[in-house]
């Protein structure tokens, strides 16, 4: 069980919130937010009472408090920001980061010429603001024309200018070894594509595949067209069209060029797409293309406004298609060591042509106390099996398949018990596998009271192999030589018309 540290407003630590020390405060409906733009939200609630008695420690919750703990091998430190007390009990709401980055307020800004990353933020000036460190900066050679026109939190305008520049934010936060802040460090990343699975924050986990009826419970797809458009005009303030200065384009795996714009055109489109949707309404006049106006809040280098907007066209140019997934998240958090923004892979036979699902963990809703409430949110789906080759597709059936977990259903034509140490009955077994009997390559071994009986498709009992009017069958099936499932029944024998069936009170 995770422990939590309390500071007062100088960092130092005053208590300690454990579950596994007595006398301490235990806490419960906890749950602890790790979101993939790097922040975290945490809350809890503790007992004021102890046999009858209210609580002494917890004065040090305070609203100018703050938490630190250690998950996963990583440090947390957390503000608390609210604290909702009643008659018995007091819960508490906590984020990541310093004040600073979450209450100040910052205005526009504006850089004349291309800046780095690096120069665009100390600029700004905040990193010696809210005490935070550059770490890791992976776009150091990449420039960008920025223009903020609104106020906004400090968290949020970085949030943004790394956006700007089309890479991730990744906190880190180190505590000393007395419990202490040592520092933040802000890592920069770039930005994961599909055709980069392994940039950005988390990791492209090609070892976890995700299967319909073992860690998933279902799969829903939704296919949107209402808001498709395949060419896109831009426009600024005044209403003026803006043209761009050269060509541009971009093309798929099999060098079809799937957006363009012309130089001195105001238009980018996307010619594939318009030939598979096509404008029915202007049919007749050989223009089929699905046009959207779009005002320019910002007019950057022409190369920014180029990935900007194509990058916009892509999202809208196809069927927007959204997945919810149901996943057994308690299921699967215990047996992957699923971390923040890592790819993975979702398998579902139940689909015409099989459905093979990439999709990227943006929220993990973990409970230190109740590992049942764990929850595993995911996004930026990508359907891959049009992208995948036959072979391949057959590989993934078979891990499917191979994924599919036994059952063994075992009959009796006589029941379970027998009266006078009469009778027999004859055990049938069935092994099964998803919808599938499995009748070829599979054997049944037999045991009494752990001792081996038989092997074969029935096992025919009788009550005078009985230790004390009782005995245990186990049934044990083989599949390909490998023991797959097992199943074990107890027989009785009743003297006197008693019932086999003994109940302690």
């Amino acid at each position: 069980m995770v422990q939590i540290a309390v500071h007062n407003n100088s960092m130092e630590i005053v208590d300690y919130i454990s579950n596994d020390v007595p006398g301490s405060l235990h806490y419960y409906d906890d749950n602890f937010d790790i979101y993939i733009k790097g922040s975290e939200t945490f809350e809890f609630t503790v007992n004021k009472y102890r046999d009858g008695v209210i609580q002494e420690r917890i004065k040090f919750l305070t609203d100018d408090a703050y938490l630190s703990f250690t998950y996963d091998d990583e440090d947390f430190l957390m503000v608390i920001r609210k604290i909702v007390e009643d008659d018995t009990t007091l819960t508490v709401y906590a984020e990541s980061f310093n004040l600073e980055l979450l209450n100040e307020i910052v205005g526009g800004f504006k850089n004349e010429k291309a800046m780095t990353f690096e120069d665009a933020i100390n600029s700004m000036g905040f990193l010696r603001l809210a005490r935070i460190e550059l770490g890791i900066n992976e776009i150091p050679d990449i420039t960008r024309v920025i223009e903020f026109t609104s106020e906004e939190t400090m968290l949020s305008r970085i949030y943004a200018l790394v956006d700007s520049y089309g890479a991730e934010p990744q906190f880190v936060t180190t505590l000393k070894p007395n419990g202490e802040l040592d520092n933040i460090i802000l890592n920069v990343l770039k930005g994961r594509t599909y055709e980069n699975p392994d940039d950005g924050i988390g990791s492209d986990r090609k070892d976890i595949r995700l299967y319909y009826g073992r860690d998933v419970e279902g799969v829903r797809r939704t296919i949107d067209k209402t808001e498709l458009f395949t060419a896109l005009r831009l426009k600024d303030k005044e209403g003026n069209y803006y043209k761009f200065k050269r060509s541009y384009d971009r093309r798929t795996e099999d060098n079809k060029r799937e957006i363009f714009v012309e130089r001195n055109s105001h238009t980018i489109y996307a010619p594939i797409a318009m030939r598979k949707y096509p404008s029915v309404v202007k049919m007749n006049n050989c223009d089929n293309w699905i046009v959207r106006e779009k005002e320019i809040e910002v007019i950057g280098d022409e190369e920014t406004m180029w990935m900007q907007y194509s990058n916009l066209l892509a999202q809208y140019m196809y069927p927007r298609i959204t997945y919810e997934i149901d996943l057994v998240s308690e299921k699967v958090l215990s047996r992957y060591r699923i971390k923040i923004g890592d790819t993975i892979y979702i398998s579902d036979e139940n689909f015409l042509d099989y459905l093979i699902i990439q999709a990227r963990v943006v929220k993990l809703s973990i409970s230190f106390s109740n590992p049942s409430q764990n929850k595993v949110t995911l996004d930026n789906f990508v359907t891959l099996k049009s992208k995948i080759s036959d072979t391949l597709n057959d590989q993934m059936k078979q891990m499917v398949k191979d994924a599919t977990p036994y059952t063994l259903n075992v009959r009796t034509d006589n029941g379970i018990s027998f009266k006078e140490y009469k009778g027999t009955s004859t055990i049938t077994p069935e092994l099964i596998r998803g919808k599938e009997t499995i009748r070829t390559n599979v054997h049944y071994i037999y045991y009494v009271d752990g001792v081996y009986a038989t092997m074969g498709d029935e096992f025919t009992i009788s009550p005078q192999i009985m230790n004390a009017d009782k005995c245990i069958v186990v049934v044990e099936a083989l599949h390909n030589n490998n023991v797959v499932a097992n199943s074990e029944l107890t027989f009785y024998n009743v003297n006197d018309g008693h019932s086999p069936i003994l109940m302690h009170i």
